[in-house]
């Protein structure tokens, strides 16, 4: 796309601008907190993994993901069970800590300024 002359190049945005860790790889489950992100993973997963905690992901330089499947010892789980569960339970923002709200409001905020 940025060859073809679609979007610049100094429009793309990377979860790593806005997420927890500080490795220089993301997801968009990296921009939640840990404590969120497993809140929704062990609603999701109830029954089929045991539940995960904060202490079983502690590495600040990977993605929560490959921390999960790392813990779990298996090589991917499916992402979109977590998201299920969120849609499904009609979530609000009582629902997450602060610093997932700022982070996904600071996603938001540069999105939009790139339109200014």
């Amino acid at each position: 796309m940025i060859a073809e002359k679609l979007i610049k190049e100094k429009n793309i945005r990377f979860f790593d601008e806005f997420s927890i860790n500080k490795g220089d790889k993301a997801d968009i489950e990296d921009v939640f907190t840990k404590k969120d992100y497993l809140k929704i993973f062990n609603k999701a997963f109830s029954g089929k993994y045991s539940s995960i905690n904060l202490s079983d992901v502690r590495d600040d330089s990977k993605p929560i993901i490959l921390q999960i499947n790392k813990h779990l010892e298996i090589d991917r789980f499916n992402h979109f069970q977590p998201a299920n569960i969120l849609a499904k339970e009609g979530v609000d923002i009582s629902y997450f800590e602060k610093e997932t709200l700022d982070n996904f409001e600071n996603i938001f905020k540069t999105i939009n300024n790139l339109f200014k």
